[in-house]
């Protein structure tokens, strides 16, 4: 928006500020899905979509262990079924910074 003097009013878009706990419960439930001997597909895709929702807030750490456990489980389904979804790999974010978290 620019006002009358000419001024250019910047508004930055700021993700909002969350629990800690809430990024590491989400990975963990994602982790404790893939470790079933027998992994329910539509609860992968439920816990990594709730993953791909928080990946603001996921340091690289994270991201990797995300990552290669999505290709371990992509990989053992294209070795069933012909269906797949393949997804780009989370990177962490640059912006991210430690202070957002409550």
């Amino acid at each position: 928006m620019i006002s009358v003097d000419g001024n250019v009013d910047l508004i930055p878009n700021l993700m909002p500020r969350i629990d800690r706990a809430q990024v590491e419960a989400a990975i963990e439930d994602f982790i404790r899905c893939c470790e079933q001997e027998e992994v329910d597909r539509a609860e992968f895709l439920r816990t990594y979509e709730q993953l791909m929702g928080l990946k603001f807030y996921l340091n690289d750490e994270q991201c990797q262990l995300v990552n290669s456990i999505y290709a371990r489980e992509e990989t053992q389904v294209s070795a069933v079924n012909s269906i797949r979804f393949i997804q780009p790999p989370i990177e962490s974010d640059t912006e991210m910074d430690e202070s957002i978290f409550l």
